[in-house]
């Protein structure tokens, strides 16, 4: 079982307007990978607005040892949120995607009644689809906040513990938690994609992913044309990447044919 280590004394009611939460988790990740990649991350809080991001120091490009792509740059993929939207910047094929949405109107908890302690939490299950992807966390009200890491917000309580139903993306863990009052990474990240000049909306993000996506297999298929090479792809292999998976683009790939 994961160590969760507990660096302050918790009190009962976080009054977060005065204080600032940083919740430092591992990301384990899953896509087209055969040997797991542990990300380092960091969760910036002060339950108003939050930051999480991907600290990915991986190499990017094709892993000599796993024959797969690492997408990242020196930035990493990264969330904002506040109380009406989330802000998202991610990395997939060398391009840069900055889009919002409108997450707290999408999300659905199903608070289980299965419960376990992890490390010195007693956790409850809760379960939730959001953008195409199904998750099981594990929370505890003995830290109460609504802000969580990615896009997972509107819970009673702090995550301990992400998995995406799949299998196939990613799970987190929660490390370490203290109070800070170092802001920089979290007025950064913000600043970045409230300003971006390519911001899209949600609904622009899948048109323009969806298109991308169905040129990156279209050119698959033309090079392995053109080199007398047929190329197979596993289910999902060009959506394994993405948090949030545009409605119908998996159907629209499985319909593309060498």
């Amino acid at each position: 079982m994961r160590k969760i280590i507990l660096l302050f004394v918790l009190f009962t009611n976080f009054c977060f307007s005065q204080n600032w939460i940083k919740a430092e988790y591992s990301y384990l990740a899953l896509a087209n990978s055969s040997t797991n990649d542990t990300i380092k991350t960091t969760f910036l809080t002060n339950g108003n607005e939050s930051v999480f991001r991907l600290n990915d120091k991986r190499k990017k490009g094709l892993d000599d040892k796993t024959g797969r792509l690492v997408h990242t740059d020196s930035l990493s993929n990264f969330n904002y949120t506040n109380l009406e939207k989330t802000y998202s910047r991610i990395i997939l094929y060398n391009q840069e995607f900055v889009y919002s949405d409108s997450i707290w109107a999408k999300t659905n908890w199903n608070i289980t009644k299965n419960k376990k302690k992890i490390g010195n939490y007693d956790c409850q299950e809760a379960k939730t689809t959001i953008n195409g992807r199904s998750y099981t966390v594990w929370y505890t009200t003995k830290i109460p906040m609504s802000m969580g890491p990615l896009k997972l917000h509107g819970l009673p309580g702090l995550i301990i513990e992400v998995s995406e139903d799949s299998g196939q993306v990613f799970k987190l863990f929660l490390n370490n938690i203290t109070f800070t009052e170092e802001k920089e990474e979290f007025e950064f990240c913000k600043n970045y994609v409230t300003n971006h000049k390519k911001l899209m909306d949600y609904k622009k993000y899948c048109s323009v992913m969806t298109d991308a996506m169905i040129y990156r297999k279209t050119r698959f298929y033309a090079v392995g044309a053109e080199n007398n090479v047929t190329f197979t792809f596993g289910k999902g292999a060009f959506i394994k990447e993405m948090i949030d998976v545009p409605e119908n683009l998996e159907k629209k790939l499985e319909e593309l044919h060498q």
